[in-house]
């Protein structure tokens, strides 16, 4: 039988008045705090991604109201890769180039009404400068009422985009997952939430995401722990 030991770590914090959860997995570890229904608070901790990271990845929805509104395109939208600002106009039935959206493109760019989802695929990865464009349509997207998730990462090693010294994790809305457990408290309903996480495995410290955990702290984001303590086995 294998095990698998994942340990809670209890500090004081900065203010003295509650414990500080530290959740750690061999050389990883990870902070939550829930995020709260707030747009401006949503886009708040977008702005706090340090601009030398490198990329994102994320899928962000429309909110229902534009749709009915008419103010929205459904079932179109963008993707953006890499450090390419040219973003493929794409449908959410198959995620493929599009054929024929010569009305959708009329809607998006003639009547300026807003796309149904826009998709993040290792968006500004290693050139700064897209990173900062990107950090900004997200932050904008945000001010607008979208929703969904988004993962940051400060870099990659050996040349593996998802071996990083740090990365942040925001889930905007509440969620469910009832797949196998990957990380305690992954499994059911899930608050909103922004994941820290730094691997030492990778060179990560966690001064990697102090600035975040700052700005968390100063927007008066709960932290919590999805199960304040387990030891999970597997076969």
């Amino acid at each position: 039988m294998k095990k698998m030991l994942v340990r809670v770590l209890l500090s004081p914090d900065t203010n003295g008045t509650q414990g500080e959860f530290t959740m750690r997995h061999h050389d990883r570890n990870t902070l939550f705090f829930k995020i709260p229904d707030s747009q401006e608070i949503k886009a708040r901790l977008v702005e706090a991604i340090p601009l030398n990271w490198k990329w994102v990845d994320g899928f962000l929805r429309v909110p229902q109201d534009l749709l009915d509104s008419g103010m929205a395109v459904p079932n179109v939208g963008f993707e953006l890769r890499r450090s390419d600002l040219k973003p493929r106009l794409i449908t959410t039935e198959n995620i493929q180039e599009s054929k024929g959206t010569t009305l959708n493109l009329f809607n998006l760019i003639v009547e300026r009404r807003s796309p149904s989802f826009v998709s993040f695929q290792t968006a500004g990865y290693d050139e700064p400068q897209a990173f900062a464009r990107m950090r900004t349509i997200i932050i904008g997207l945000l001010r607008k009422g979208y929703c969904g998730h988004t993962n940051f990462f400060m870099n990659d090693c050996h040349h593996n985009y998802y071996d990083n010294p740090a990365r942040c994790s925001m889930m905007f809305n509440p969620w469910r997952r009832s797949s196998t457990i990957r990380e305690p408290g992954s499994v059911g309903n899930q608050p909103a939430r922004l994941k820290l996480e730094w691997n030492e495995r990778y060179g990560g410290e966690r001064r990697n995401i102090e600035s975040i955990e700052t700005v968390c702290h100063d927007l008066g984001l709960r932290k919590y722990v999805p199960v304040p303590s387990v030891v999970a086995q597997s076969d």
